[in-house]
């Protein structure tokens, strides 16, 4: 599934393309979040948005307020998000059935929830390999120090070995967090 549309993710690295880091999950999660508590309470979708604008962080600020003038231009909620390049073409296939519907609180709150769910899914992931990962870790960094004591190991090739140890840390690590990312972005039904 793409994630958001490509304008959104322009400089982002190639294959970061389809996939959203869990920061930018928890900003949707929260987005849509307020969205439905908005629908819920009775306000409108700018109004909604306008909620965002005074709690959200500062790279979020243009998109709320670009959004706002659109919403408050008379464009649909779906319109809006499409001008703005914002979510991705299944969130925005259920923003328009919403709003056909007349359900567009229940449709942000499951958006929400789905974000919800993959950030807990990427969390609890990064939660099962932090142990192993660091014993794998210690234990590669140990391995050589006997022989070295012992000197029947060179400084240099004690260093040597140490450096292609971290070589495949950080090679393990990359791989790591690009499946973290894979699996946070990876999207369930409804």
């Amino acid at each position: 599934m793409k994630y958001a549309r490509k304008s959104y993710l322009k400089g982002r690295p190639r294959h970061r393309v389809h996939q959203a880091s869990t920061a930018d999950l928890l900003d949707r999660q929260h987005f849509f979040n307020a969205l439905s508590t908005g629908f819920s309470a009775g306000l409108t979708a700018a109004e909604s948005i306008k909620t965002l604008d005074q709690s959200n962080s500062q790279r979020n600020t243009q998109t709320i307020r670009s959004l706002v003038r659109a919403l408050t231009d008379g464009k649909s909620v779906a319109d809006s998000f499409r001008q703005n390049q914002l979510v991705s073409d299944f969130d925005l296939a259920l923003i328009q059935i919403g709003e056909r519907s007349g359900t567009l609180a229940t449709i942000t709150r499951k958006i929400s929830r789905r974000y919800e769910q993959s950030i807990q899914r990427a969390r609890k992931l990064r939660t099962a390999f932090a142990l192993p990962l660091f014993i794998g870790l210690l234990a590669l960094f140990v391995l050589p120090l006997p022989n070295f004591f012992a000197g029947t190991l060179a400084v240099t090739h004690y260093l040597t070995s140490v450096g292609i140890i971290l070589l495949v840390v950080l090679m393990c690590w990359q791989l790591a967090r690009y499946g973290f990312s894979t699996i946070a972005s990876t999207a369930t039904g409804y």
